[in-house]
């Protein structure tokens, strides 16, 4: 305990959990306020667009982000990351293909912004492959500030479109905007300390297909339990049942801030 007190360990844990706490904490105090502008429906359809997104994320990277901090050389890294965004923009130009001819039931309640899915989907890889890179580059304040930027983005761009009648559409901008936030801040600091070198991503596909092979059921049957709820329940009971169960779900977010903070410090170390 004492040599674990004396490393980077804890402080960077501090950072991370003050950073994304802060932004926790911002979405909880703005609830009130949004509760009081939007419908409990409006919060279920965004809980649908939410959970869509979320589980949608996980197939479509094939878990190759979670191989970033694992190769001693940081060229190799960037190239890992550089295949989840690859497998992510190609895959949403197949889903708006897929979505002109089918439109599964459970998305119904979206109307046109379904077609937001596919931009949702890729901005959440974005930040996600990311945020592994910086991780391992021990970056580990800038995560936390995109962070809270993002939340921050979120709720003040939500609270503004309510004000002026958007409607459920202001809920799933201010999401979308709060995304591309955190995106954004993420991904101009990870191209500032890119490697130099080239690296062939086909190589690194094949090197690491046990990421895909092991790893990928397991995180679905986890993203699943976390976020299909808010999808069947919209799906058979009615999105203003589904608005409750999110608003909910947001609030208790909290909790789990140390244990995943913990979690990416810790995973890059132990890589090394």
């Amino acid at each position: 305990m004492c040599k674990l007190l004396k490393t980077k360990i804890p402080g960077d844990v501090l950072k991370l959990v003050t950073g994304s706490g802060a932004a926790q904490l911002f979405v909880v105090i703005s609830m009130p306020v949004l509760s009081r502008i939007y419908a409990p429906g409006d919060f279920g359809i965004l809980g649908v667009f939410m959970s869509t997104v979320t589980i949608s994320a996980v197939f479509v990277t094939g878990r190759y982000e979670t191989a970033i901090p694992i190769p001693d050389a940081d060229r190799d890294a960037w190239g890992l990351l550089k295949l989840t965004l690859y497998l992510s923009f190609f895959t949403q130009i197949l889903l708006y293909l897929v979505l002109f001819c089918w439109r599964p039931g459970v998305l119904q309640s979206l109307s046109y912004l379904k077609w937001l899915i596919p931009v949702g989907i890729f901005i959440m890889v974005v930040i996600t492959a990311t945020e592994f890179w910086l991780n391992r580059k021990g970056q580990f304040a800038l995560v936390a500030g995109s962070r809270m930027a993002g939340a921050v983005v979120l709720s003040l761009s939500q609270i503004l479109f309510g004000i002026k009648g958007f409607g459920m559409k202001g809920l799933l901008l201010g999401f979308i905007l709060g995304l591309m936030s955190t995106a954004a801040i993420n991904m101009w600091k990870s191209l500032k300390i890119k490697p130099p070198e080239p690296v062939c991503v086909v190589d690194l596909a094949k090197s690491y297909m046990r990421f895909p092979k092991y790893l990928l059921a397991a995180q679905v049957f986890n993203t699943g339990a976390n976020h299909l709820p808010a999808l069947i329940i919209g799906n058979y009971l009615g999105t203003a049942a589904a608005g409750l169960y999110t608003v909910g779900y947001r609030a208790m977010g909290v909790l789990d801030l140390v244990a995943t903070a913990v979690s990416q410090i810790f995973y890059p170390r132990a890589a090394r």
